[in-house]
């Protein structure tokens, strides 16, 4: 069922970002180019990546749904945590946590919807 499929992939999208902006101030982890740069509880909003967390999100549902398409539905994610790293706003493990976590949120989901969702994705893909 269609309705599955988007419902699905806006939980995973929507959780994910969720998930990753609620644990900033948890680890309070500082970002590369602060002070104490990597320290950790130090009320600083790095880990895990919110960006990383929206896209991977996206990402992570989208491959679930169409896991022929994975390596092209992955590099924009790839890319932007990447570049998230490269600017020096993060620190690998933030980008890396930040996938993680999208990528369990989609298991869980797609737990939850189970057959419905991959009915849903068939008709989609005609």
């Amino acid at each position: 069922m269609v309705r599955a499929a988007a419902a699905f992939l806006g939980l995973v999208h929507l959780s994910s970002t969720i998930a990753s902006e609620a644990l900033k101030p948890v680890f309070g982890r500082t970002r590369p180019w602060q002070p104490e740069a990597g320290a950790w509880f130090a009320g600083g909003d790095s880990f895990p990546s919110g960006h990383a967390g929206f896209y991977g999100g996206l990402a992570a549902a989208l491959i679930v749904l169409f896991p022929r398409w994975a390596p092209l539905l992955i590099a924009p994610a790839l890319f932007i945590g990447a570049a998230r790293i490269v600017s020096q706003l993060h620190f690998l493990s933030d980008v890396a946590a930040s996938f993680a976590i999208a990528a369990l949120l989609a298991t869980g989901w797609a737990h939850f919807f189970d057959s419905r969702l991959y009915a849903g994705a068939e008709t989609i893909g005609r």
